[in-house]
């Protein structure tokens, strides 16, 4: 077999598996879709680590208020401080309803047939990280006050937009003594059109079949477990000494034997801005704490991301093979518009509701789909200079997975 015939075969073999793997996520979307949810009614405790006020805060919140869960329900929303701009809008969101039975935010619709009693409370943890990120402590000084009846902690982001059953999705999988934990990840959505806007969707996206078929694991954007397990496994102790709380819940859990269950029946969807600069510092953060925290998935990554450049190097350099291109350039399009169309379909709204920027979000995706894997490759590239972590106005130094420093500026 020559060169050529060697590499034509790798480029097939490349958009086989990426068609393969977008038809296998899709039907475990079908059929997460037509499986009935089971009911859940246990208490549970909602903490939500708020800093900021992003656009949209106000949707974000009462999206996540406005639950179809039929146990009862405490949220707590946590801030850096008092001055926060998240605790001052809270604050006025909450003032008129924190305690109502059920509880509802002004201009939230009514719904028929409630029967939870739901409570929200405003905390301020007022303190400085050490040996792990201000999410952290944020999150732990709000368990210290949950109530104590609660019997599920759900976590979520406050830049999330979830659905009406996000809440009950969550938590109904840990009823089986199998599961450790259940997950779920945002469907990130352009609110301006943009080539970066495209590959955070499609790099977000492609993630998901990862998380579902290959390699399970928690995300921090919302996820919930049984609070007994929270206790048993001292999961408290071990976020104190870490930086990011999935990927140590992912280890603890693992290491338990339990599973963890990736939801997507009510996936939430993240709407912001995006511009290359902070969205390349996102992605490249993300990578380097797979690297040291979950050194399996990062292993996967990054021999798929070096295995396309190699291919792509090969297939552009003078004389350029075109038709090879093409064939690579219509695997990565394809693979693209099945997986997000897929989405649409399945669950007829999930983007159009929102009103993304662009009109037909698979269509874009996929002319925009070509360009990622050059895009992927120079973040890897990036992210393997990245020493210190910046995240939320602050500076940490990561030893191993439970050795971190917060640096002061």
């Amino acid at each position: 077999m020559t060169g050529r015939q060697e590499f034509t075969a790798y480029c097939i073999a490349i958009a086989a598996a990426q068609l393969a793997l977008a038809a296998a996520f899709l039907r475990r979307l079908k059929a997460e879709r037509d499986a009935a949810l089971a009911p859940c009614a246990r208490p549970v405790s909602i903490i939500v680590p708020c800093k900021g006020r992003a656009e949209g805060f106000d949707e974000n919140i009462r999206s996540m208020l406005e639950q179809d869960y039929e146990g009862e329900t405490e949220y707590l929303f946590v801030t850096p401080s008092r001055e926060d701009p998240a605790h001052v809008r809270l604050a006025e969101l909450l003032s008129s309803g924190a305690r109502a039975r059920p509880l509802r935010l002004p201009g939230s619709p009514a719904r028929t047939g409630e029967r939870r009693t739901a409570c929200a409370r405003l905390l301020a943890s007022g303190a400085t990280p050490k040996t792990c990120s201000g999410k952290i402590v944020d999150l732990l000084y709000a368990l210290e006050r949950a109530s104590p009846s609660s019997e599920l902690f759900v976590f979520a982001d406050s830049d999330l937009r979830v659905p009406s059953g996000w809440l009950r999705s969550l938590c109904a999988p840990l009823d089986d003594p199998g599961v450790g934990a259940a997950s779920t990840c945002a469907l990130y959505l352009p609110v301006q059109a943009s080539l970066w806007a495209l590959f955070k969707l499609l790099w977000i996206a492609w993630y998901q079949p990862v998380l579902t078929l290959i390699y399970p694991q928690v995300i921090g954007h919302s996820f919930a477990l049984r609070k007994r397990d929270f206790k048993q496994w001292d999961v408290a102790g071990a976020w104190s000494r870490s930086l990011m709380e999935d990927h140590t819940l992912t280890r603890i859990v693992q290491a338990s034997g339990l599973r963890i269950v990736f939801t997507l029946r009510e996936m939430p969807v993240s709407l912001e801005a995006c511009s290359l600069r902070p969205m390349t510092a996102l992605f490249a953060k993300w990578i380097a704490l797979n690297r040291i925290y979950e050194p399996g998935i990062w292993a996967f990554l990054a021999l798929a991301a070096a295995f396309k450049a190699v291919v792509l190097a090969w297939v552009i350099r003078p004389p350029t093979t075109w038709r090879l291109l093409a064939l690579l350039a219509a695997g990565e399009a394809a693979s693209a518009w099945l997986l997000l169309q897929g989405h649409e379909l399945l669950y007829p709204g999930r983007f159009s509701s929102h009103k993304p920027a662009f009109r037909n979000l698979p269509l874009a995706a996929a002319l925009a789909a070509p360009l990622l894997p050059l895009f992927q490759a120079f973040v890897f590239v990036k992210a393997a200079f990245v020493r210190d972590i910046r995240w939320g106005g602050r500076r940490y130094r990561i030893q191993g997975p439970e050795q971190v420093e917060a640096v002061p500026e």
